[in-house]
């Protein structure tokens, strides 16, 4: 009997291992760290076993459990953290939930100091029911949705369950040792609340995140077409100063033919010089490559930088053309550079941004350099996040560029050297 016994728990052990797996690769993105894998899996199996030892459940070892879980969860899957800690924490609130609410199915069935022969079975029929809801809730419920959340719902997800699992463990301690039919019954639906409350709270946190999403995608979406309205004007501006300037030329050139027509050179002499003379006074921008949106973006930054005291270098190599959408190049170089600004004017010392954009080969390089004041947020992956306090909004310069750079199969490469910030986007054509 204790053969079959230990066989069982082994069993159980395994489709623990089965269950949490399923539940982890639908609620979060495995890392590639291939041979580790087996080895957190192999010790979640032997902690899994010694928590199905005897087939008791006590506190201690449910959160063992959840301890093991979270390990595999931070060392072999990406995603927030809070987002971790809050679903290991759910998932073992509802595995206990549906076990005591077997167990009082069985207790009224039978007399209450005998459940414990029913123990093993409980176990089995629960985790057959955690695998069937492991396998089904990810049909109705996109659980691997992701997005910046603040810090007081992080924590409400986080300590509601582990309350509840206390909770609704205690309930079932006391009500195993009363045999009274209407303590089970008032028992079982404190615990089918209980678990209901967990389940609506979650639900909830589940369409605050979309909602979230939505309302940053809707933002992506405004500054978007701000940066569209923005290019049509610079367009209309520049198609403007085109027509001024063939108007005055043509003007002037009718004026010195009309003065060579009556032969009066000194007069002509004077003209010429006082047009070439103006030409010197006129001050260009950085920008001269010929590209006319370029060339306006480029000097319409470096005249905002300039004026807060920030120096700019420019170096352009680009056609009148290329083959990319000019609302990309707006895209990519306005956001850029108002982000150089930005971090420039926080350096306290020496403030600069270098422009270099260079087209070779049908490809097209812009690598943009400012000073900033060293400090960056990363996760633990290494990614830039944001140090503002709206995360709903902030970073949208970035997901446009990113998004623009996609369209192309482009690289996008972000470069820290001590106090120097270095933007890369290389576009293919």
């Amino acid at each position: 009997m204790a053969g079959i016994n230990i066989l069982i728990q082994i069993f159980t052990s395994f489709m623990s291992c089965l269950i949490i797996k399923s539940f982890l690769d639908d609620s979060f993105i495995k890392r590639t760290i291939k041979n580790k894998t087996i080895f957190l899996w192999i010790f979640y199996f032997l902690l899994s076993l010694y928590c199905e030892n005897n087939n008791n459940i006590t506190l201690p070892k449910l959160f063992l459990s959840a301890a093991g879980v979270l390990v595999i969860c931070l060392i072999a899957y990406d995603g927030k953290l809070h987002k971790k800690i809050a679903m290991v924490f759910l998932y073992h609130f509802i595995w206990i939930a549906i076990e005591m609410l077997l167990g009082y199915t069985i207790m009224s069935v039978i007399k209450g100091n005998d459940y414990a022969n029913f123990e093993l079975l409980c176990s089995i029929i629960c985790k057959i029911i955690m695998l069937a809801l492991v396998k089904i809730i990810p049909l109705f419920i996109d659980p691997s949705i992701e997005c910046d959340m603040p810090s007081k719902y992080c924590f409400m997800l986080t300590v509601l369950p582990v309350i509840s699992t206390v909770v609704v463990y205690n309930i079932f301690l006391i009500t195993s040792r009363i045999d009274r039919l209407e303590l089970i019954a008032f028992s079982a639906v404190s615990s089918t609340l209980i678990l209901a409350l967990n389940l609506l709270v979650y639900d909830i946190y589940i369409k605050l995140l979309e909602q979230t999403e939505i309302r940053r995608e809707n933002a992506i979406y405004e500054k978007q077409i701000s940066l569209f309205q923005e290019q049509i004007n610079v367009k209309e501006t520049a198609m403007l100063n085109d027509k001024m300037v063939r108007d005055k030329f043509y003007h002037q050139l009718s004026f010195i033919k009309e003065l060579v027509y009556q032969r009066e050179l000194s007069q002509l002499n004077e003209f010429i010089d006082g047009i070439m003379q103006n030409k010197k006074i006129e001050k260009d921008g950085p920008a001269n490559s010929g590209n006319v949106l370029l060339d306006y973006i480029v000097n319409n930054k470096c005249e905002i930088a300039v004026k807060q005291g920030i120096e700019c270098t420019v170096k352009i190599e680009v056609p009148y053309k290329f083959p990319f959408s000019d609302g990309d190049i707006f895209i990519i170089l306005g956001n850029a550079l108002d982000n150089a600004i930005e971090g420039a004017l926080k350096c306290v010392s020496r403030r600069y941004i270098h422009i270099k954009i260079i087209y070779r080969k049908e490809n097209l390089f812009i690598k943009i350099s400012n000073s900033f004041d060293g400090k960056v947020k990363k996760d633990r992956h290494g990614h830039l996040i944001s140090m503002k306090s709206d995360l709903t909004r902030y970073g949208l310069g970035l997901a446009l560029i990113e998004k623009s750079v996609n369209k192309y199969n482009g690289l996008l490469n972000f470069d820290i050297d001590e106090e120097n910030f270095t933007l890369t986007v290389l576009l293919y054509s």
